[in-house]
């Protein structure tokens, strides 16, 4: 498949290498090639903890301080997970174990660092394995939305971090009057920013996690 064009036409001279794992997993590296020559574009490698971290600072909104850092395949890392929460650092993994380089890498912050596996039939808690002892009940911050976070109950952390936008969203379009109904609920998140938006008839249907329901009523209280 050609990469370049030139004059308008595809340089054949050039060509881009899937170098995808079984799985249709995103490409963990990108390469020109040109006759019997090859040239590395982008290497996982170079995208570390701190690399990363400095990489998304720009797309965080303010007063947050639990989002997504690390995100498997497209960080060529595939099945490895970081995500920020307030003052730890959660490593979730699913089917290998942490790279050497990233875990060395994490305890050398000095923060709390957890480890989760991503396993739907083992749903076992994390255990912290660097940095100074703290539980795995605590509160973060996102969008200025205070969450009560437990580590240690079910397969997710307590909120899904992708989902930030959509809730943010979800506050700037509901209103007082509005009715809302919240039929993947987990933890209420979603209910919560509703309810900050004006809406005050908000219903929590089924969840992931039917004990989760409580953090929202949590955070609708401190709210």
């Amino acid at each position: 498949m050609s990469l370049l064009m030139k004059e308008g036409r595809p340089d054949d001279r050039f060509s881009w290498r899937n170098s995808c794992s079984e799985g249709n997993e995103a490409p963990a590296s990108l390469t020109l090639r040109e006759r019997s020559s090859s040239v590395t574009l982008c290497s996982a490698v170079e995208r570390n903890y701190h690399y990363c971290v400095e990489r998304n600072r720009e797309l965080i909104p303010p007063d947050t301080d639990m989002f997504r850092v690390m995100d498997g395949a497209g960080d060529g890392i595939p099945g490895v997970f970081v995500d920020q929460m307030a003052d730890r650092i959660l490593v979730s993994t699913r089917g290998c174990s942490i790279p050497a380089d990233l875990e060395s890498e994490l305890r050398d912050t000095g923060l709390p660092v957890f480890h989760k596996k991503l396993e739907q039939n083992q749903k076992e808690a994390p255990v912290q394995i660097a940095g100074p002892l703290l539980p795995l009940q605590f509160t973060a911050l996102e969008q200025g939305v205070r969450f009560k976070i437990d580590m240690s109950a079910g397969y997710s952390q307590g909120i899904f971090l992708d989902q930030r936008d959509h809730r943010r969203r979800v506050r700037e379009k509901s209103a007082p009057g509005m009715r809302v109904l919240n039929t993947f609920a987990y933890t209420g998140a979603f209910s919560v920013y509703a309810a900050l938006g004006g809406s005050a008839d908000n219903h929590a249907g089924s969840g992931a996690a039917v004990p989760g329901l409580g953090q929202g009523k949590f955070c609708s209280e401190r709210h």
